[in-house]
């Protein structure tokens, strides 16, 4: 066997299925907690999990990047002589989608690459049929937005500082950063901060700046609650700024990403257009990243 071929019909458009493949907070939710995936072009992928007492370390690298049909990974364990690769194709089939899966290579890693091949199978089985039940899974509620009020800043910026210690910072980066994470209250009095409130409750923040004299409008600012993260409420904001800056005549949304995100911007078609000195954190570099409107 040098071929694994699977495919599965998922009830929920393309667009959602990409999300719940490429946003890192929902691959763990469908995949597995282990899984750390920056799906981007030049990005890739770790996990380590058990197999029974071993530790196994499989990663790779993404070797194509088109949203929202098409994710190439190369794959392999870290004991592997030769890689593998995982190709996944969406297509739209009626109001749903069609997921095609190919897992190729097998042959190259010689004695054991059949059994290999077999338990990876099953594997992916068990793996698109979680994500196929979290794309297709309404939500809890529907997710309003709404104007940030200066009343309820404080609030804001606890959720942001929670989203950002989300990503595993210790104490020390956080007290740095969590001054920066703030919203100036000229932001709240321009009507340019967006809430989302989902079941009733905030569960992400976004602020906008006008466009500049290039027409580049600067996203100052999205954070989601970690327990909102992976239902939509991200992209829900980002479509808010990208529709609020193209309606000011923007060209561009630019946003300074924290790199822990860079993987949720690139799959929502931002791209990465240099690096700048983070405002918190001394000596640190953060990606820009653009997208054309």
């Amino acid at each position: 066997m040098n071929r694994i071929e699977l495919d599965i019909a998922i009830d929920a458009p393309p667009s959602r299925v990409w999300a719940c493949l490429t946003d890192p907070a929902a691959v763990r939710v469908w995949f597995g907690a282990h899984m750390a995936l920056d799906a981007r072009p030049g990005g890739g992928f770790r996990e380590v999990w058990r197999d029974g007492a071993r530790e196994v370390v499989t990663a790779g690298r993404v070797l194509d990047f088109d949203p929202p049909s098409r994710l190439v990974l190369s794959w392999a364990d870290a004991d592997w002589p030769a890689e593998t690769r995982v190709t996944l194709v969406l297509n739209p089939e009626g109001t749903g989608t069609r997921l095609r899966l190919t897992h190729e290579g097998w042959a190259a890693l010689g004695d054991g690459a059949k059994g290999l091949a077999a338990a990876h199978r099953a594997g992916w089985q068990a793996h698109l049929a979680a994500l196929a039940a979290h794309a297709a899974a309404p939500a809890a509620g529907a997710i309003a937005l709404r104007a940030g009020r200066a009343g309820e800043a404080g609030a804001l910026h606890a959720l942001a500082i929670r989203s950002k210690a989300h990503w595993g910072y210790d104490a020390a980066f956080m007290a740095q950063a969590a001054p920066k994470l703030a919203l100036a209250a000229d932001l709240f009095a321009a009507g340019r901060v967006a809430v989302a409130d989902l079941d009733g409750r905030p569960a992400g923040v976004a602020a906008l700046r006008a466009p500049d004299a290039g027409g580049v409008a600067e996203l100052k600012h999205l954070f989601v609650d970690p327990p909102c993260m992976g239902r939509g409420v991200g992209r829900a904001l980002l479509d808010w700024a990208a529709g609020r800056a193209r309606a000011e005549g923007a060209r561009a949304l630019r946003v300074l990403s924290d790199p822990q995100a860079a993987g949720f911007y690139a799959a929502q078609g931002f791209r990465h257009a240099g690096d700048a000195p983070s405002d918190a954190i001394a000596g640190r570099m953060l990606p820009v990243l653009v997208r054309a409107l």
